[in-house]
């Protein structure tokens, strides 16, 4: 399976950087986390890393060339394992639409027999467990 990593918003509102170096060539075999360039905006020099696990089949853009938030990167081919194959089938991949700056990629939606894992976000400390010491209201004078 194919992946096309794009230039992600890298904060600060800017919307396109320049390559300064790439760190991996066509059919090297890459790790997520991995760094796959150096980026340079107005506001900073950073290495971009790899998303996922895989091999390069293609690099976007020279060294020098100007890169805008959203336009492809790279081109990722993904090898999933048997036992991740069962799961890859069913997370359907959707593409994202907001309005302004936000992130750049993509959501997966999980399928009837998929799990996703909860977190406490939105939870309040009572559900929890946790308690909380009830605030005093003063009177005005």
């Amino acid at each position: 399976m194919r992946y096309i990593f794009k230039f992600p918003d890298i904060g600060e509102g800017l919307d396109e950087g320049r390559i300064i170096e790439w760190h991996v060539e066509k059919g090297g075999r890459v790790k997520m986390g991995d760094p796959l360039c150096t980026m340079e905006t107005d506001k900073v020099v950073t290495a971009i890393p790899s998303p996922k696990d895989g091999i390069i089949v293609a690099k976007f853009g020279k060294p020098g060339e100007t890169i805008h938030v959203g336009s492809a990167l790279v081109e990722i081919e993904i090898e999933a394992d048997s036992s991740e194959k069962g799961a890859a089938d069913s997370v359907k991949t959707e593409a994202v639409e907001e309005e302004g700056a936000g992130v750049v990629g993509t959501l997966e939606v999980a399928g009837n027999n998929i799990v996703l894992s909860a977190s406490k976000e939105g939870v309040s400390a009572t559900e929890t467990g946790v308690s909380k010491k009830q605030a005093k209201v003063l009177p005005l004078l």
